[in-house]
């Protein structure tokens, strides 16, 4: 979800700022002159980083569900040696 707000860096210096968080991944955070400016580049690009953000993340899973599978078959292998040599 992206947060437009108003940042006054020095007196009388007035940047936009935009900033796009979503647990799991990078802030993304831009600045602009013009709320104007900001809330534009939002519309235009916000769902493209949110869906880049989800397919990145549901890939993590399918990463992270096949290491959990290899460990768990190398766990068993594991099991099995042990019982061999006793």
């Amino acid at each position: 979800m992206a947060t437009v707000f108003k940042r006054n860096d020095c007196p009388g210096d007035e940047v936009w700022r935009v900033m796009i968080r979503r647990k799991g991944c990078k802030t993304k955070c831009l600045s602009f002159d013009t709320e104007k400016d900001a809330r534009e580049w939002v519309k235009k690009n916000e769902p493209r980083i949110l869906e880049a953000t989800v397919s990145m993340l549901d890939e993590e899973k399918d990463a992270s569900l096949i290491n959990n599978r290899i460990r768990e078959a190398n766990r068993i292998r594991n099991d099995h040696k042990t019982e061999e040599r006793t």
